[in-house]
């Protein structure tokens, strides 16, 4: 049941709350989670821990009443099915409160964690309970401080390569791994991240010239010599060439020239 303010007619209107707000008539059961996301600055009037429905909307309590978590939280009436995710996400301040690595939904919540909860990282940190297959790129992205302790080649998700390339190129020779390494869609990222380790990853056979060919004229130019080639170089992409590789001119010329004629 949906609960319409009688003043201003807006639905679960917390400016006259006051007004409207009777806790012996509301349904708790249907609008719990209507109290918790529209009216949190009236959390001590509404709380009640025994007609709150923790079932439908405990993560509507992370999400949105965090300020109050010491007076509502309660491990065992929450949902951590469905709410996991909102606990790592908006209750991280409170981390030492509610983690219970057996409770938590790793599933759902792994990339949260690793995304909001980094600083807890050796807290929480388990491999074999850990989403590998949805969140690898997370474990790169917000924990690569932590990369000597999460990192494993055969768990990790290949297929979110580029996240390697971005956010932990300064581990490269550890990960490095060009039978495994996503090149179809993370070419872009080697070139653009890596190109201090050009001459350990550079395969003209792998490379994906076809979306990448503009990343290897801006980023790497100064291995013009070494990656180029008028056959593979995608010809859509020569305005790159003019912008970073002038000095290269005599090579690309005739691209152009191409490029101007089709």
């Amino acid at each position: 049941m949906t609960h319409i303010c009688p003043i201003c007619g807006k639905t679960f209107c917390s400016k006259h709350f006051e007004i409207w707000w009777n806790p012996k008539t509301f349904n708790y059961e249907s609008g719990s989670w209507s109290l918790a996301t529209y009216c949190s600055d009236h959390f001590d009037k509404w709380w009640n821990p025994i007609k709150f429905s923790w079932r439908k909307a405990s993560w509507r309590l992370a999400h949105c009443c965090s300020d109050y978590f010491d007076i509502w939280w309660n491990k065992d009436k929450y949902d951590w099915e469905e709410g996991s995710d909102d606990l790592a996400k908006y209750c991280s301040e409170h981390f030492d409160k509610w983690w219970d690595k057996s409770k938590f939904n790793w599933e759902e919540g792994s990339r949260e964690l690793a995304q909001y909860c980094s600083h807890h990282f050796d807290k929480w940190w388990n491999q074999l309970s850990f989403n590998w297959y949805d969140a690898s790129w997370a474990l790169a992205q917000y924990c690569y401080m932590h990369f000597d302790k999460w990192w494993n080649a055969d768990s990790f998700n290949w297929d979110q390569s580029s996240s390697l390339a971005q956010y932990c190129s300064k581990y490269f020779d550890k990960w490095w791994n060009p039978k495994r390494y996503d090149w179809l869609f993370s070419s872009t990222a080697l070139a653009k991240y890596c190109s201090k380790y050009f001459d350990t990853w550079w395969d003209e056979n792998k490379f994906d010239w076809q979306d990448a060919s503009w990343a290897l004229a801006k980023y790497c130019s100064t291995h013009f010599l070494k990656w180029w080639n008028s056959d593979r170089y995608n010809v859509k992409h020569i305005v790159h060439l003019e912008q970073y590789c002038g000095e290269y001119k005599e090579y690309w010329t005739s691209l152009k020239l191409y490029a101007s004629l089709t």
